[in-house]
């Protein structure tokens, strides 16, 4: 019997009755020493002035979400190359 795992997981087989083989695979939680949660909202609604989420150099644990614009903001137009929020 051959066999090859690369990477972090490791697998043991132990052969057992013939013709049988049994295995256990274990995968280790990743964990980054040098990582830096971003501890911040993940949920952002636009408003009328500019947002700046401080994420650079940080671990999300979550895809950041960002709502549209909601109705009653104000009028929305599009003359085909700019949006105009008023």
């Amino acid at each position: 019997m051959r066999g090859e795992v690369t990477g972090i997981a490791q697998i043991t087989c132990v052969l057992a009755e013939v013709p049988s083989i049994e295995c256990e695979l274990n995968v280790p939680e990743i964990v980054y020493a040098d990582s830096n949660p971003y501890d911040g909202e993940y949920e952002f609604t636009p408003t009328d002035h500019k947002q700046i989420v401080p994420i650079r150099g940080k671990t999300a644990i979550q895809d950041i979400v960002i709502n549209s614009i909601p109705s009653n903001y104000g009028l929305i137009t599009w003359n085909g190359s700019t949006l105009t929020v008023s």
